[in-house]
């Protein structure tokens, strides 16, 4: 489901833990259950790329909801995002 290129499932998991950190992209928090999180979300016209991707933990995944991470306040994610590792 989640892919670009040759990064598949597992393999995005865990290329966004290394991009992130293995902490939470908005709180930071670490040592948590962290869950696939679209910066955009498909409601609103966001993609299933990498590029759109980032880890979040359940509290932050469920408050943003289905607003975009810059109107959640964390409009440095999509720039962040697009760094190479």
């Amino acid at each position: 489901e989640y892919q670009q290129g040759t990064l598949q499932g597992y393999e995005v998991r865990e290329y966004l833990l290394e991009k992130f950190g293995r902490k939470c992209c908005y709180c930071g928090k670490e040592n948590v259950p962290l869950e696939v999180e679209h910066i955009i979300p498909k409601s609103r016209g966001g993609t299933d790329r990498v590029d759109n991707l980032c880890l979040a933990c359940h509290d932050c995944n469920q408050r943003k909801g289905s607003k975009t991470a810059e109107e959640f306040g964390y409009p440095h994610i999509q720039k962040q995002v697009k760094e190479s590792l």
